[in-house]
Parts: C-alpha cells; sequence; structure tokens
C-alpha cells in the first residue's frame, strides 16, 4: 500500500469518527449493586468501630457513608436518567440502594447505642471492668 493511500484512508476515518453515533450505556457511569454493597459494608464497619467510642462521631461518619447509596438512588429518580438505568440494571437496582443506605444508618445507630450502653455499664459496675 502506498503512503498516499494510507493517508488517504487514515484521512477519511478521521472525517467519520466525530459524526459516528456514541453507543455508551448509562450504567457504565453508575455504581453497580456489587460497589453500592462493597461500599455500604466497609462503611458500615468503620462506622460501627468510630461510634461506639465516641457518640458524636455518628457526625462525621453518616454524611460520609451514604455517599455512594444516596447518590445512586439520586440518579434513578432522575426523571431522564432514572428509567434508563432500571431498564439496564433491572427493577432490583432501587433494592439495593435502598437496602444498603438503610444498613449504613443503621450500623452508624447501632454503634452509638453500644457505646452508650458500655458507657452506662462501667459506670453502674465499675468493678467489673
Amino acid at each position: 500500500m502506498s503512503r498516499h493511500t494510507t493517508l488517504l484512508l487514515v484521512a477519511a476515518g478521521l472525517l467519520i469518527v466525530p459524526v459516528s453515533p456514541a453507543i455508551a450505556e448509562v450504567m457504565d457511569k453508575e455504581p453497580t449493586p456489587v460497589h453500592i454493597w462493597a461500599w455500604c459494608l466497609l462503611a458500615s464497619w468503620l462506622s460501627f468501630a468510630f461510634t461506639r467510642f465516641r457518640w458524636w462521631l455518628v457526625l462525621v461518619c453518616l454524611p460520609i457513608a451514604v455517599l455512594d447509596p444516596l447518590s445512586a438512588i439520586l440518579e434513578f429518580h432522575d426523571p431522564l436518567v432514572g428509567p434508563a438505568i432500571l431498564s439496564e440494571a433491572g427493577p432490583t437496582y432501587p433494592f439495593h440502594a435502598y437496602l444498603a443506605l438503610g444498613t449504613v444508618v443503621v450500623s452508624n445507630l447501632a454503634g452509638v447505642i453500644y457505646g452508650l450502653r458500655e458507657k452506662a455499664r462501667k459506670r453502674a459496675h465499675p468493678d467489673e471492668a
């Protein structure tokens, strides 16, 4: 193949690329249920560990822990993107996001409650500590 023919083919290819449609799916840009659950379980474990020692750490841990599931929930409630997400990810996607959000919130509250009960128990029975 001559140099002029190669150059012509490259130029023709470069002219075609800008007008070709982009075939991109919506779920390529959204977190998968596995990603949501991985984040949720890690954040739940860390939040429980932190909030059981200091109750006020829930004010720091909870907003950070709910970022991923809450962003997924807000995305599939969007009127433009939501139907495409539900058609690609399936009807169980919202279930995973809501359950992950609930898990994070419950683990934060459980850490606070556990920590406060432990402190009350130590105050009531100082000889057992």
